[in-house]
């Protein structure tokens, strides 16, 4: 079974992780974000690979 790239944000240490594997929809997401954070704010991007399968299983993500 062969893996996808996903890519794994936090938008603020402790946040729920959002994984995404289409990197517009991500990018969207960090405009928005990025219109609202201030200087300092840390947001963690990390790239992870995963099954298909385990994407889809993945929880609908609700925010932080």
């Amino acid at each position: 079974m062969k893996n996808i790239k996903v890519w794994a944000i936090e938008l603020f240490p402790g946040a729920s992780t959002f994984c995404e594997k289409d990197l517009g929809i991500l990018m969207e997401l960090l405009e928005a974000d990025l219109e609202e954070s201030d200087v300092g704010d840390e947001i963690k991007i990390t790239v992870r690979e995963m099954t298909q399968e385990e994407y889809d299983s993945l929880p609908e993500w609700d925010g932080p």
